[in-house]
C-alpha cells in the first residue's frame, strides 16, 4: 500500500508543476547584456493571455550587476498582425510591484508580439528584443485542469486499496 501511495505521490508531482521559469511572478522573456547594462525583461501572467498583462524590466550595470535607477526605459509593443499598430509606453516604478523593476501595462489581444526594450542613461543605450504569443482568454481554463481533477487521485489510491484488501481477505 505504501508503495501505492508513493507512486500516486511521484506521478502527481511530475504532472502538476509547471516547467516555466518564474520571477517576480513572471516569466522570464530575455536576458541580454547591451552597453553597459545588463537588461532582463519579464512578463506576467504566465501564460500570457488575451487581456491586462505587465511587462516588467530590471536594468542592472553589466559589471557590478548593481541595479540602475534613473534610467529611461521605454516598451515598444509590435502585433505581428499589424505593424502600423506599434505602442510605445515608458516603463516606471509606479507601475511596478517590485520597486527594482521597471513596468508598463497594457491590454493585449491573441496574437504575436515583437517587444522592443530600449534603456537610456546619460549617453548610454542598451536594448533587448523578445517575441512572445499571447493565448485567446478562454486558454486560461486549460491550464486549471490540475485544480478540478486532484480529487481523483485520492479516491483511485482508495479504491486501490479496497480492491487489494479484498483479494487479501478473499
Amino acid at each position: 500500500m505504501r508503495t501505492l501511495i508513493r507512486l500516486a505521490c511521484i506521478c502527481w508531482l511530475l504532472v502538476v508543476p509547471d516547467a516555466r521559469c518564474w520571477a517576480d511572478g513572471g516569466a522570464v522573456r530575455a536576458i541580454q547584456r547591451d552597453g553597459p547594462f545588463q537588461i532582463s525583461a519579464f512578463t506576467s501572467p504566465n501564460p500570457l493571455l488575451a487581456g491586462p498583462a505587465d511587462i516588467s524590466v530590471l536594468l542592472q550595470d553589466a559589471h557590478s550587476l548593481a541595479p540602475v535607477e534613473e534610467a529611461r526605459i521605454e516598451v515598444t509593443i509590435v502585433p505581428r498582425s499589424r505593424a502600423y499598430a506599434a505602442v510605445t509606453l515608458p516603463a516606471t516604478t509606479d507601475a511596478a510591484t517590485n520597486k527594482l523593476f521597471r513596468a508598463c501595462l497594457i491590454d493585449l489581444e491573441p496574437g504575436w508580439y515583437d517587444v522592443e526594450v530600449n534603456c537610456e542613461k546619460a549617453q548610454a543605450r542598451g536594448k533587448v528584443r523578445f517575441s512572445v504569443e499571447v493565448g485567446a482568454a478562454g486558454a486560461q481554463r486549460a491550464a486549471l485542469w490540475p485544480w478540478f481533477t486532484w480529487p481523483a487521485v485520492p479516491i483511485l489510491v482508495f479504491s486501490l486499496h479496497q480492491l487489494l484488501s479484498r483479494k487479501k481477505n478473499a
